[in-house]
């Protein structure tokens, strides 16, 4: 994939995302290293940059290679070059070096990645052994289209306004900017007032309402999930993300063990379905805003608010899968169908599992029918299914 994309690159000139030079930095370079890798770190969008070395700057782009290079770095070397730098609060850019064959030649790819604590900048006075230039403190080098800021010069204040809204999250939509709220999670206020609700006390336009679920009357009353906790039985709610008045996401959320604590109610996916089998297992993405939303309530700090223990939450996630996201999910569900029948004997629920269910959900219906054999039965299943992934050998 990176291959691809540097291919794609090498055809296109220099811009904000790409740069080229004809070899590694020498010693008395390493000033400009500097400059270069804050340059590209120290943009306004969201996407990784690349410094292609091997690749000269000219017409045709001309591939040269760097396997005889003295002065190659790699990513271990790279990396503790800049954590050594005096950096503003120590946030070190991320970067990566990887080497790649092209046209029977070696070039290296220092890939920056997309960072939001921007701008980075030292905080005292530095010059790299054998450089002439002195890298000032609070000098700030960007990138604009295929231009750094030169050596002895900082960047524009309009420029600079810029990175100070991509690291407040202040460039995003709305939807966007949730997900760096809710990390936020000690400035959100829960009251009862009236209304159940969190408040973003930096910005109250950001609010968390929680309503009554239209649907509850017709949901299960138990989830594979809720089988490891004190209590099985859940009950439902609706929790939507507003921006002032505009709705920007509803999720069906569930109290867990006795109202004590929320959960996003998970995705489902099946692995099996037949008139004489169904496979199915709880999951949820780590790059989607329910997975924020998942993390906000879990790790409540807020007395009033409600919040699980330690054992509560493990207990939570023991059925639960947690994706990277929805290609690392395909990747695997690929491989688990290749044992779809060993797997299937290993999550069928014993008698000693359903006895113990059963026992559990009798403590807390008033009716029997109101939670069916067949349904404990289902979420059992489920249950153990979530339990053989997450204990797999699959990397995740």
């Amino acid at each position: 994939m990176l291959g691809d994309i540097i291919t794609n690159l090498i055809c296109e000139d220099e811009d904000e995302y790409h740069d080229f030079k004809e070899e590694w930095y020498v010693q008395n370079k390493k000033d400009e290293m500097i400059k270069d890798i804050f340059s590209f770190v120290n943009t306004a969008h969201h996407h990784d940059c690349y410094l292609i070395m091997g690749v000269k700057n000219d017409r045709d782009h001309t591939i040269v290679g760097i396997e005889n290079d003295k002065n190659r770095y790699n990513t271990q070397k790279l990396t503790d070059y800049l954590g050594h730098l005096p950096i503003a609060n120590h946030e070190t850019p991320v970067v990566r070096v990887e080497s790649l064959p092209i046209e029977q030649h070696t070039i290296d790819v220092i890939i920056i990645k997309d960072f939001n604590q921007v701008p980075v900048y030292l905080t005292k006075q530095y010059r790299p052994k054998k450089c002439t230039n002195i890298i000032q403190p609070g000098q700030i080098f960007c990138r604009l289209n295929d231009t750094n800021t030169a050596i002895n010069q900082t960047a524009k204040d309009y420029q600079v306004g810029k990175l100070w809204k991509k690291r407040f999250r202040l460039d995003l939509p709305p939807k966007e900017q949730y997900k760096y709220k809710l990390s936020d999670i000690t400035n959100w206020e829960y009251s009862e007032d009236g209304e159940k609700r969190f408040l973003y006390e930096f910005d109250p336009d950001y609010c968390i309402y929680l309503v009554d679920d239209i649907d509850k009357d017709s949901r299960h009353k138990i989830q594979s999930y809720s089988l490891s906790q004190n209590r099985a039985r859940v009950n439902w709610e609706t929790l939507n993300l507003m921006y002032k008045d505009r709705l920007i996401k509803s999720f069906t959320v569930v109290y867990l063990d006795q109202y004590r604590f929320l959960t996003v109610y998970p995705q489902e996916s099946c692995l099996e379905s037949s008139y004489t089998s169904m496979l199915v297992y709880r999951f949820i993405l780590a790059d989607s805003i329910d997975f924020y939303v998942e993390k906000f309530l879990l790790n409540q700090k807020n007395v009033f608010s409600p919040s699980p223990d330690s054992f509560q939450k493990d207990k939570l996630l023991e059925s639960i899968v947690v994706f990277k996201d929805i290609e690392q999910k395909n990747i695997i569900d690929k491989e688990l169908k290749k044992d779809i029948s060993v797997i299937r004997k290993e999550v069928k629920p014993k008698s000693s599992q359903l006895n113990s269910i059963q026992k559990k959900v009798k403590l807390e219906f008033k009716y029997e029918d109101e939670v069916s054999i067949n349904e404990i039965t289902a979420a059992c299943q489920e249950f153990n299914l979530g339990v053989y992934i997450n204990d797999s050998k699959f990397p995740r």
